[in-house]
């Protein structure tokens, strides 16, 4: 059994594997979630992905396969000087498919598999056989942008990250002495058993290798054989499949253990794109087709390649074990065998296959061999079944939400847009800032507004729009189209100016570590009990400080989350439409919250247990007027959206912003400094695009298109000068000056201002060719949220380029 990895430097990985099994069995192809693993039962995930799996039909597990976050896994039998258990626990196979059950990248993946090892161990009969067949495991790693190779011996691993190129793994032990990962008493283990005597460096395949010649004499010609197809070619779909094919190096294994299936992967980089999947379901690849797969809305199980289900009659289940086998064949193995007799019995070679067959996988022709084996262009209108994009799959709630959908739906389309104004200190700087995804090294610190924190193991790529002498951000978005804005609330608890982090820092962090919205209400409710909230909210000696309210969108869902000091309630928006303002919102319908929260209020005698739990009611300031007047806005804001329900556009929410008789277009000592509009499709595959002004009053402003893609630079026209370490918020005591922090944009934007306010006729023109300009983009938009990115590079400076634009617009 070997597979490889190929990593080429731009644009997509492509993992091949042949996994060899004895003659009688038979690969099953199927996509079908289980509770219990082969032979022992485990503590089921909260959270399981979709995943397609090629696996021996008689096992829980897989022996290869892919998830909807397009990682893909294979194992590989090694043995080592360690004997490999007959105990029953978990097989390789079983922790092949729970790595891609509970994992959305290669790293993740090579946790996930080390935690369970520790936890459960591995071992078990490996064949379907009274006869015992034991193994250790190996396992090769890869997702959209890195592969991991992990080794195992027991429950000691070692793993080696894939930096570049190619790598491939076989029935032998391949990691030597560049170990990224390792189990903490993997090298003392090999020290007590002699195996290491701690004067030569550490080499895991010379220190855990078997001593048994044959067997890694015939592993290392498949290994070197494998890498010399691999050196020559230029890598893809195809290629791969040729490779696989190959009998002569014996990657193509005939006999008592053959290739009973095999799997060849593409998986673009750019996450907008999706990765197909290619299976034959069959043995022998050389008379078999590569069918792809490619993960979308709705699939139902995979019938022609899916074996009978024997359930608790099933010999694998019942013990003793295997006392009988029964027939596991299933309808497309069946057909195929006929077929490799016909082809066996006439000595034909198999060329190609008919184009007409919806399972076909011809070779491309002259003309298109310079072409990607993937679609530049997606659409959400694809002929081909195998050809098609989706959602993200929410396991459990994903059909009832989509019939809501259908039922009711505020916005035009299959689409999330959110909005918000940022109504800050009428002489505050509102810049748009991008930041890079970024890996950081266990325990480093990071610094926010006031306080020092540890950092996350890695945060994601963000574009904030935040008031310019903070940390935080006031709203934004990261690279998974999560959306996150707050707004300032006040409650009978006092807000605390104690320096802690701000609600603003959390918005940001929440946006650097949550890929969905679930996952940012924990991110930030986890914050709050650890570090709390507090400090001053703007940039001057007199304190101004408030509780935080957070309206919180993704691809699928949305959450309203409202705090009081540590304490919290959240609120899923399950349809329709939802706006939050400067008041707590969340009544009776609370889908979490803090543990403590109602016990709190009951302490403090705010709540005696007699009526339901309202949070708005309990928690609530007493401040009638600050009441009535957000709760003005609160109402105009509900209005305006009922007004447009089922027809909200970025073009609506924009003019809703834009608003100056609701109030939500605010003026005066507190005004709207910078806004926000964000369309998300939930289509995964189609990217988000989010409008940014950057400058103050949007009646005034162009909301300008950003759209996430590799190579983006920071947005100079939009970010304020820098001051370090001798910023006056820095500095204590703070805020005894005020630094002139406009970007090149306020600056521009702030004579435009001056005379739309003073030339009627000029103003005016000026106003209209901002509208006519953001239309254009608004347009130019439309495309890319339709039918995806042809060219990713063509949007690297997209939010630049319009401020280019914006400032010719000033000019006339």
């Amino acid at each position: 059994m070997v597979q490889w990895v190929a990593l080429p430097p731009h644009s997509k990985e492509v993992l091949g594997s042949n996994p060899r099994r004895p003659g009688p069995l038979c690969a099953e192809f199927a996509c079908s979630p289980r509770v219990c693993c082969t032979y022992i039962e485990i503590e089921q995930a909260p959270h399981t992905y979709a995943v397609v799996l090629s696996r021996p039909a008689w096992l829980w597990g897989a022996e290869m396969g892919a998830n909807e976050h397009q990682v893909c896994i294979g194992n590989e039998a090694v043995w080592s000087r360690e004997e490999a258990s007959a105990e029953e626990a978990l097989l390789g196979m079983d922790l092949v498919r729970l790595g891609l059950d509970r994992a959305d990248s290669a790293q993740k993946a090579v946790d996930v598999i080390a935690e369970l090892l520790e936890k459960y161990g591995q071992g078990g009969n490996c064949i379907e056989n009274k006869s015992s067949f034991n193994y250790h495991n190996s396992f090769l790693i890869s997702d959209r942008t890195e592969a991991w190779i992990l080794e195992t011996s027991g429950k000691y691993w070692a793993a080696e990250k894939v930096e570049e190129g190619y790598r491939n793994i076989s029935n032998l032990y391949s990691i030597t002495t560049k170990i990224d990962r390792e189990h903490p008493e993997m090298r003392e283990y090999a020290r007590s058993q002699g195996w290491w005597d701690e004067k030569a460096e550490f080499n895991f395949a010379e220190v855990y290798s078997h001593m048994d010649t044959d067997r890694i004499e015939a592993a290392v010609r498949r290994y070197c054989e494998g890498r010399k197809l691999l050196e020559k070619r230029r890598i893809t779909a195809e290629a791969m499949m040729g490779i696989l094919r190959d009998k002569d190096s014996g990657i193509n294994k005939q006999g008592m253990f053959m290739t009973r299936g095999s799997m060849v992967s593409v998986v673009p980089k750019n996450p907008c794109l999706p990765g197909v999947h290619y299976f034959t379901g069959t043995p022998d690849p050389e008379r078999s087709v590569f069918k792809p797969f490619i993960f979308v809305e709705d699939i139902k199980q995979l019938k022609m390649t899916c074996s009978p289900c024997f359930g608790q009659d099933d010999p694998v289940k019942m013990k003793p074990r295997f006392q009988s086998k029964p027939d596991r064949r299933h309808p497309l193995f069946l057909k195929h065998a006929v077929v490799a007799a016909i082809i066996e019995t006439k000595e034909c070679h198999v060329a190609g296959y008919s184009s007409a067959s919806p399972w076909s996988c011809a070779r491309p022709t002259r003309s298109s061999q310079s072409t990607s084996s993937l679609p530049r262009k997606v659409s959400t209108t694809v002929p081909s079944p195998h050809l098609c994009v989706r959602g993200r799959i929410h396991h459990n709630h994903y059909t009832e939400m989509r019939e809501r959908e259908r039922k009711s739906t505020a916005t035009e389309g299959q689409r999330v847009v959110f909005g918000k104004n940022s109504d800050r200190p009428c002489d505050e700087v509102q810049e748009v800032v991008y930041f890079p995804a970024a890996d950081h090294a266990a325990g480093k610190k990071m610094e926010c507004t006031y306080i020092e924190m540890e950092q996350a193991p890695h945060t994601y790529a963000v574009v904030l729009s935040r008031p310019a002498w903070l940390w935080g951000a006031e709203m934004g978005a990261n690279e998974h189209q999560v959306c996150i804005g707050n707004e300032a609330v006040w409650g009978r608890e006092e807000a605390s100016a104690e320096e802690a982090l701000l609600g603003m820092d959390l918005v940001r962090l929440g946006l650097e570590r949550a890929d969905n919205a679930q996952k940012a209400v924990d991110v930030i409710a986890e914050l709050l009990e650890k570090y709390g909230q507090g400090g001053n909210c703007m940039e001057d000696e007199s304190i101004f400080t408030y509780h935080n309210s957070f309206l919180i969108s993704d691809r699928t869902e949305a959450w309203v989350l409202e705090t009081s000091g540590k304490y919290w309630a959240a609120e899923k928006v399950d349809e329709g439409y939802r706006n939050i303002s400067n008041q707590y919102s969340i009544t009776t319908k609370i889908d979490r919250e803090h543990p403590e929260m109602r016990e709190y209020a009951r302490s403090q005698g705010w709540w005696d247990e007699k009526a339901q739990f309202n949070f708005a009611e309990v928690y609530s300031y007493m401040n009638t007027a600050r009441i009535e007047a957000s709760g003005s806005r609160y109402c105009e804001g509900r209005k305006l959206l009922e007004r447009n329900k089922g027809q909200i556009t970025a073009e609506t929410m924009m003019g809703i912003l834009r608003d100056k008789d609701s109030g939500i277009n605010m003026e005066g000592m507190f005004m709207t400094t910078g806004s926000m509009v964000s369309v998300v499709p939930k289509n995964p595959c189609l990217p988000g695009v989010h409008y940014f002004t950057g400058t103050p009053d949007p009646e005034r402003s162009v909301f300008k298109p950003f759209i996430f893609v590799e190579d983006i630079k920071q947005l100079k026209m939009t970010c304020s000068p820098s001051f370090g370490q001798d910023d006056p918020v820095k500095r204590k005591p703070r805020f005894q000056s005020k630094p002139d922090r406009r970007h090149p944009l306020f600056l521009k934007h702030a004579v435009v201002a001056a005379i739309i306010e003073t030339t009627k006729e000029r103003g005016n023109r000026i106003v209209e060719n901002m509208r006519k300009l953001e239309k254009d983009k608004m347009a130019e938009m439309e495309k890319h949220l339709s039918s995806g990115l042809e060219d990713s590079t063509s949007v690297v400076h997209l939010f630049s380029k319009t401020i280019e634009e914006e400032l010719k617009v000033y000019s006339k």
